[in-house]
Order: C-alpha cells, then structure tokens, then sequence
C-alpha cells in the first residue's frame, strides 16, 4: 500500500524539469521491487520447495 501511494504521489513531479528524472526512477523501482516481491520470489521460492497445487488434489 506505502509503495502505490508513493508511486501515485510521484505523478504530479513526472512534468517537472528538475525532479522529473528522480520521479520516474522511483517510481519504476518501487514498481519492479514490488513485482518481485510479492509475486516473483514466493514463486520461485514455491517451484525450489516443491509446493503441491491444493487444486490438483
């Protein structure tokens, strides 16, 4: 939630010609660091333990 509120608060200083290029990375990184935390890592960390499909039982 912190990470979309401040990915969201960056959108006003994109158009800005001083912060623009620092808003932007933020924003991106947030958004990747995000991604791989919440989606990629329990993935993978899923496939390396070998985790069953409770839906294929």
């Amino acid at each position: 939630m912190s990470a979309v509120t401040t990915v969201l608060g960056m959108i006003p200083l994109i158009w800005d010609s001083m912060f623009g290029p620092m808003a932007v990375t933020i924003m991106g990184g947030l958004t990747v660091s995000t991604v791989l935390t919440m989606i990629f890592i329990p993935v993978m960390t899923a496939v390396a333990y070998n985790v069953p499909n409770p839906e294929e039982e």
